[in-house]
């Protein structure tokens, strides 16, 4: 996605003036203000199991990039910071976890964000994005900032998420990089810009241990998982792993392309969201299997229930093969 200064948020979502009669069976709250349409919310049991890893336990089912709209047009002189601003720049994952971190040189006293109230700091922003939602002129800290912002919650352990253990790594350092691959990939933020904006933020030899694990190709948090888990296996082999391989057949058709793969083993290994158990792409992945069987490779699927055997099950496969 093309982010930049003075960009118009486009779809805009969606948000309902709560002083219209709605039924409340169909709406919810993002704050006082506003609400958001039942079919915008996060599911209850992905709510229920953010709110089991949030420090105070706080319940969003209102996504964050709602809860972000909803208290800038609440407090149009304060600006969207973190995960709040990621979310407004369209980050697809992550943002939904964190409270709404509102700043400003106004406000007096630091408060914690609850499920209608944003979190307060004060602050004097050195530089200060615009964005067009609707005709109406919003503000954020420049994606590099608000990442960095983001990257210093993680550390501290103030956002988490469920993730499987890596051996050798901290979960937080887990959760940084897959913030940062989300970061490079859905709205591509400059390795570069993020460590000149880390400058008395965030400790740079960390930060720099956190991009040299990171890759802007990762399409989602659980490809950085499992990416993080296949290359302890190929590290302990020696052996080559790459990101986003284009397998073709004899004739030079495109039959898919594997999230990572061990190719010189000709082993793909593919992370299958809950999108491919709908009935026409089961049908489809089958027939990736088959093509792929015919040029000699072997498909690995994984899946959130099965990312935490990955290690295990691929270390028996290319202990086979070598």
């Amino acid at each position: 996605m093309n982010v930049f200064n003075g960009m118009t948020l486009n779809p805009p979502p969606k948000l309902y003036h709560a002083s219209k009669s709605l039924s409340e069976s169909e709406y919810l709250h993002a704050n006082d203000h506003y609400l958001i349409h039942t079919s915008d919310a996060v599911p209850p049991a992905v709510a229920s199991l953010a709110q089991r890893h949030h420090p105070r336990q706080v319940y969003y089912q209102v996504p964050g990039l709602h809860r972000a709209l909803a208290h800038l047009l609440a407090n149009p002189s304060l600006s969207a910071t973190g995960f709040a601003a990621l979310a407004l720049y369209g980050m697809r994952y992550l943002t939904d976890y964190a409270d709404t971190f509102l700043t400003g040189p106004t406000i007096a006293k630091k408060t914690s964000g609850s499920s209608l109230t944003p979190a307060l700091f004060r602050s004097e922003p050195k530089e200060i994005w615009q964005l067009n939602y609707v005709g109406l002129t919003l503000q954020a800290a420049p994606p590099a900032v608000a990442l960095c912002q983001a990257l210093t919650q993680v550390r501290s352990g103030e956002v988490r998420w469920p993730i499987v253990k890596v051996s050798g790594l901290s979960e937080e350092f887990v959760r940084a990089v897959q913030l940062v691959d989300a970061a490079r990939h859905f709205i591509n933020v400059d390795p570069v810009d993020l460590l000149r904006a880390s400058r008395q933020r965030i400790s740079l030899p960390w930060l720099v241990d956190v991009l040299m694990a990171s890759s802007p190709l990762a399409e989602s948090p659980k490809e950085t998982e499992m990416r993080l888990l296949a290359l302890e296996v190929a590290r302990s082999f020696q052996l080559e792993l790459r990101e986003q391989l284009l397998l073709t057949d004899a004739h030079g058709k495109p039959i898919t392309r594997f999230d990572l793969a061990l190719p010189q083993l000709k082993i793909g290994l593919m992370y299958d969201g809950a999108h491919h158990w709908e009935h026409e792409r089961r049908h489809k992945d089958t027939a990736i299997n088959l093509e792929s069987a015919v040029m000699g490779w072997q498909v690995l699927r994984f899946s959130a229930a099965t990312l935490w055997g990955l290690v295990d099950k691929l270390t028996q496969i290319v202990a086979q093969r070598v």
